[in-house]
């Protein structure tokens, strides 16, 4: 049996970023291109109901319309991955859930959500 999932009551975890990353265009909600938001910083809030991190993204962009961009997605990716080493891909959850200077997103594969608890476990993070 996986015990990965065992933690009854997990705190959200702060990572600091305060990196720019830029939006490819690809947005269905408003013109993203050469839009380039400075992250701030991610946090992630384990659901333990559902079993997933919902990854809250907070950047200093005034609009929520780079919810489908691929590259503002890609570029979250690359950060979250890098700083856990290993490669997981993170996307936006729903559009409701977006808003000005702040991305709803999580991971798209349930292995990008072992991959989190055990990083964050092994950091005494959780």
């Amino acid at each position: 049996m996986d015990r990965t999932f065992s933690f009854p009551n997990i705190k959200p975890v702060i990572m600091k970023v305060n990196r720019i990353v830029k939006c490819d265009g690809s947005s269905l909600w408003g013109c993203t291109e050469n839009v380039r938001p400075k992250i701030k910083y991610i946090e992630f809030d384990y659901d333990t109901d559902y079993r997933f991190f919902h990854i809250k993204v907070y950047h200093n962009y005034g609009s929520w319309v780079i919810y489908t961009d691929d590259g503002f997605a890609e570029a979250i990716s690359e950060i979250v991955s890098k700083k856990i080493g290993k490669r997981i891909s993170i996307n936006f959850t729903e559009q409701g859930m977006q808003n000005n200077r702040y991305a709803s997103m999580q991971c798209m594969y349930k292995t990008g959500d072992i991959a989190l608890l055990r990083f964050f476990k092994r950091k005494g993070l959780i």
